[in-house]
């Protein structure tokens, strides 16, 4: 189980949440994808979209929308599980990659 507030992105067989199968299989797949999944000091999960590929002043409102992280609980329950994964894809994940 990954302490608070360390960053659990990348291949390590270290980085594993204490969530979940749905979430862990969730994080391992945004992970792939570059991004950034990590445990914040409150118990929550944070997921960080990858950077995009072009300088921060050329940003649009969608951009800057798609880069907020997510926030969600250690463990969300199968509604706030749905929305999480919906507000994922919204933001760029590829679900099924």
């Amino acid at each position: 189980m990954a302490r608070r507030g360390k960053a659990v992105a990348g291949s390590g067989s270290g980085g594993r949440l204490g969530t979940n199968k749905e979430t862990e299989a969730l994080a391992k797949r945004a992970r792939k994808q570059g991004w950034t999944v990590e445990v914040t000091g409150g118990n929550h999960l944070k997921w960080t979209p990858p950077p995009l590929d072009k300088p921060k002043d050329k940003w649009t409102e969608e951009d800057k929308e798609r880069q907020t992280p997510e926030i969600c609980g250690l463990t969300p329950v199968s509604v706030a599980f749905v929305t999480l994964k919906r507000r994922l894809v919204k933001k760029g994940l590829n679900p099924n990659g």
